[in-house]
């Protein structure tokens, strides 16, 4: 072993055997932030895969309106909240809290989309028009989020219960299906 490395294992052994407590104070310092980021990360890693997951569900369910399937086998709103469901993979109690909201119109200037928070709450509205061949279409969908570690609720826009509300919009126009 050289003197050099030698050295630096003296040093090790020394801050190991160090005896005044600096070392844990400094820790107690740095390990609040630190632990603040991690779960900030974590919390937010959660927050964007929940929400990449509830965007294909949702471009899944559009796809069946967009092509008249669901207009040819009489999907139902629950069916198509099932089908969103599925593709969430019912991880956040999505079959109670999940609302689905779908407007069409033959006219692109009368369609508009439905305000999803009403006085603090979700809205409960029933709104379920997947239109018909050719109708514009806006289909909302809104998964209220319960945070796990409560890092950002006090800097976020909440429902008045403190959970978030994960939504995704899409807005396109029906193909020129058979509607027999």
């Amino acid at each position: 072993m050289t003197a050099r490395a030698k050295r630096r294992l003296c040093d090790w052994k020394r801050f190991w055997r160090g005896t005044d407590g600096s070392v844990a104070v400094e820790f107690a310092f740095i390990s609040i932030p630190l632990f603040g980021l991690v779960f900030g990360i974590i919390e937010l890693s959660l927050m964007y895969f929940s929400g990449t997951l509830l965007d294909h569900a949702a471009d899944t369910l559009a796809r069946e309106i967009r092509t008249g399937h669901a207009h040819v086998s009489n999907v139902s709103k629950a069916d198509a909240k099932t089908l969103i469901c599925d593709g969430v993979l019912d991880l956040f109690n999505c079959r109670n809290q999940l609302q689905i909201f779908i407007t069409s119109s033959s006219d692109i200037t009368s369609i508009t989309p439905v305000n999803p928070i009403v006085n603090g709450d979700i809205n409960k509205a029933n709104i379920y028009d997947i239109g018909r061949a050719k109708y514009f279409v806006i289909l909302q969908v809104y998964l209220p989020w319960s945070s796990f570690f409560n890092i950002f609720t006090s800097t976020s826009i909440t429902l008045k219960d403190g959970r978030y509300l994960l939504g995704s919009t899409l807005f396109f126009r029906n193909e020129p299906y058979d509607e027999n």
